[in-house]
């Protein structure tokens, strides 16, 4: 079936596209976790992975629900009312900057689906455009559109995260958020998958790094406290270790004498600056630039930087190396990127953005795991399709238990007006 985007609100993938024996047998190489195996095979496989394995991660499942056919529902902001009139678009050129992560999303969901259908996997898709009043979250729920789901999936803000997330739990199925970073203040929820890590992760990550990495120095932390995010950021970094740590005001930008007193002329300086706004970021490394030239500084920022300007020319802080931390990384050069570049273009007439690579990454991920476990599954382990997830059970503060996140992270250096992987 021929899909096209405008499709009174829902936009059904059906994956019923015979392909060609070499397309077939080029994607199975390319994804071999879960292809062609047959419904007594999955329960096999399934068994290692029952209610017993997750009991001891602190959730409990029930039995996976093996099946033929399965249904994936994804939720989006496509803002198709706004964008389509008439079957026309209403705009020239690229999409409002508010629609394109969840069309993007939407194309890498519609390559990964044709895909899945090219390996004879049995999976319908149906993409529920949340923008419109009369089809938000709620609206789905109440009016029993997602009964049939076996898995969820949301490009969504935080604001509709709750909601769902309950919805997934009480039908003992998977709702993976794939776009938002925020918890949404959930708990004690096995169903509910966090797959962009959160800041909290980000902060942990930076300090595990810093004490292997760094352990024989006393490395200056940034501290922001006039704006609540970075306040609550500082304490991500420094909440039970702060002996480690020298901080630094920067509520207005620091004073020449004050950070001076911080910093050593003789060797590297290592810094930690847990600035959410990349503006007023930008701000402090060129402080460190201008006013000491002659100083070296290795500074760990954060995820939000990486649209930074600055950090887009060659030659912007010749004196500080720069790290940013990343949940995706995508080869470009890969076997796989160049199938999904190949059959973007002749799709969608344009070369994959990000969200693109994430929205394929996803379906292709879950799609296996449903084929090949049922409703229930492990999903921090199988075949990675660029990035590899690391999805693992969170815990508070007390051990109880919370959600599941993806911890998989990258250290991105910046280098020569550009990003290089670490």
């Amino acid at each position: 079936m021929q899909l096209t985007i405008r499709t009174v609100g829902i936009l059904m993938l059906m994956l019923c596209i015979s392909a060609t024996q070499v397309q077939a047998q080029f994607l199975k190489n390319l994804f071999k976790d879960g292809a062609g195996k047959k419904s007594g095979q999955h329960k096999k496989a399934h068994k290692a992975l029952t209610s017993d394995n997750y009991k001891q991660q602190g959730f409990d499942y029930p039995n996976s629900k093996v099946k033929e056919h399965y249904r994936i529902d994804v939720l989006a902001d496509l803002y198709l009312d706004e964008l389509v009139k008439e079957d026309k678009p209403t705009y020239k050129g690229k999409a409002p900057d508010k629609a394109v992560a969840g069309l993007d999303f939407y194309k890498g969901i519609k390559l990964a689906a044709d895909s899945l259908s090219k390996l004879n996997y049995q999976i319908d898709v149906y993409v529920h455009d949340v923008s419109e009043a009369h089809k938000s979250v709620g609206e789905l729920i109440s009016n029993k559109k997602l009964e049939s789901a076996d898995l969820i999936i949301g490009v969504l803000q935080s604001a509709d995260l709750e909601v769902v997330a309950k919805y997934a739990q009480k039908r003992h199925i998977h709702f993976v958020s794939a776009l938002s970073p925020s918890d949404a203040g959930i708990s004690d929820n096995p169903y509910f998958t966090i797959l962009q890590p959160t800041l909290r992760s980000h902060c942990e990550w930076i300090r595990e790094r810093i004490a292997s990495k760094h352990a024989e120095r006393k490395v200056v932390v940034y501290s922001h406290s006039h704006e609540v995010v970075d306040a609550m950021t500082y304490g991500y970094v420094t909440d039970g270790y702060e002996e480690l740590f020298r901080k630094l005001s920067c509520n207005k930008l620091p004073r020449m004498e004050k950070m001076k007193a911080a910093f050593d002329s003789e060797h590297p300086n290592v810094l930690i600056m847990p600035i959410l706004d990349a503006s007023y970021a930008d701000s402090l490394l060129q402080e460190l630039t201008d006013s000491f030239p002659k100083y070296k500084f290795i500074v760990y920022g954060m995820p939000s930087w990486k649209g930074m300007p600055s950090l887009r020319k060659e030659n912007a802080h010749p004196n500080v190396v720069v790290y940013l931390t990343s949940p995706f990384y995508f080869d470009t050069k890969s076997a796989t990127s160049q199938y999904l570049v190949s059959h973007c273009r002749k799709i969608f007439g344009s070369k994959p953005g990000e969200m693109v690579y994430r929205g394929f990454e996803t379906m292709m991920w879950y799609g296996i795991k449903l084929h090949k476990y049922g409703t229930i599954f492990d999903e921090g382990k199988g075949t990675g399709i660029f990035t590899q997830f690391k999805i693992q059970p969170r815990w508070d503060k007390e051990q109880y238990p919370l959600y599941m996140e993806n911890l998989n992270l990258f250290l991105l250096k910046y280098e020569k007006g550009g990003y290089v992987l670490e």
